[in-house]
């Protein structure tokens, strides 16, 4: 007896201290020198400290440097500033990079080093431009292809599938910010991160929770008129569970779960689209039925849902 799968795939949605006036590098480099500055600031704290050996007091300043910026502290300044605010040092002693007599040093150091001075009354009097605010970006599905569906196992819970995905950002391409070629997250001169990145970094952001194991075939960002087109194509083996009640007459939804990992809430939150079906254009979805390795055992819909 054949068995029979409606709905085949499910596209779920989820969720250095340069003088301002004249540098002009990016933030982001501006950013990278203050990082080297804060390694060189950590490696003469651990010398005085009578640490081991040169190359091992750069070594240990590197790894701090490391830990220090999974709290986005990057800069000396940021730093000194972290150290001043009870739940920031918390974090930074909690995760056991900085301890001991270490902290009271670096505290020092820091103070020592970044003292006002008349060259750098410019940097305290000038003001600085406010954060940006969040900024909703909504990716309208345009297309999804599931091109090949494959190895589906009732046992392991898994099946195998390509898909190829298109997403669009509306009038895109008249946005500087979402142009940008950087798919680094983009910090300004202060280095302060913007909050407004590319659409690169958008594109690399987009996730599939339930894969056991991906291949990237193609990510890349296009142009269409006044659009841009966030374009994935990738395959893998995807988690889902079976429903056997009715074994082996059973039929199955298969789930590829499509999200991107930016909270609503957060500071770069983004928003899927999936136009209906009387919408201009609507979006395309269909699967491949053709080439569908398992059609002696399992009738394959054509659908997306």
């Amino acid at each position: 007896a054949q068995k029979e799968t409606p709905k085949a795939i499910i596209i779920m949605m989820e969720k250095n201290r340069h003088n301002p006036f004249v540098d002009t590098s990016s933030g982001r480099e501006i950013m990278m020198r203050k990082s080297t500055v804060l390694q060189c600031i950590l490696t003469k704290v651990l010398m005085q400290l009578g640490a081991d050996s040169d190359e091992e007091c750069s070594k240990l300043a590197k790894n701090i440097v490391d830990e220090l910026a999974q709290l986005y502290i990057r800069s000396p300044e940021q730093l000194k500033d972290a150290l001043d605010i009870p739940e920031v040092l918390e974090q930074i002693t909690s995760i056991g990079c900085i301890r001991g007599m270490l902290l009271p040093s670096i505290r020092a150091e820091l103070n020592h080093a970044y003292a006002p001075t008349l060259d750098k009354l410019s940097d305290i009097i000038k003001p600085k431009k406010p954060m940006n605010k969040p900024l909703l970006r909504e990716l309208v599905v345009q297309r999804v292809d599931v091109t090949h569906l494959a190895e589906i196992d009732q046992i392991s819970q898994t099946f195998f599938a390509r898909l190829f995905l298109i997403l669009r950002i509306k009038d895109g391409a008249l946005d500087s910010d979402l142009t940008q070629e950087d798919e680094g997250f983009p910090f300004d001169e202060h280095g302060r991160p913007t909050f407004r990145p590319s659409a690169g970094w958008y594109n690399n952001q987009v996730d599939f929770p339930n894969v056991k194991e991906l291949r990237v075939i193609d990510s890349k960002v296009t142009k269409d008129k006044n659009d841009l087109q966030l374009i994935k194509r990738i395959e893998g083996t995807f988690f889902e569970k079976f429903e056997l009640q009715s074994f082996p007459f059973d039929a199955q939804d298969l789930t590829v779960t499509v999200s991107i990992t930016c909270a609503n809430e957060g500071p770069v939150p983004v928003q899927f689209v999936v136009p209906g079906e009387f919408d201009k254009p609507p979006a395309q979805l269909g699967v491949d039925t053709v080439n569908f390795a398992h059609s002696d055992i399992w009738d394959l819909s054509a659908t997306v849902s």
